[in-house]
């Protein structure tokens, strides 16, 4: 089993982004979707909070 500094290592180095191909990618258009106003609460840690403002 790897350590938890291993596992964060593994984390930074490997995205999902990685296995995205943005040039295959297509513009969509979605005329029926309405904005939500609904309230919802969230538990987030503070310093997640700050990277959001």
């Amino acid at each position: 089993m790897r350590s938890i500094k291993d596992q964060a290592v593994i984390r930074e180095e490997e995205t999902s982004t990685d296995d995205l191909d943005l040039s295959k990618a297509v513009q969509v258009s979605m005329p029926n979707l309405k904005f939500s106003t609904e309230t919802i609460s969230l538990r987030t840690p503070v310093s997640l909070l700050g990277g959001m403002k």
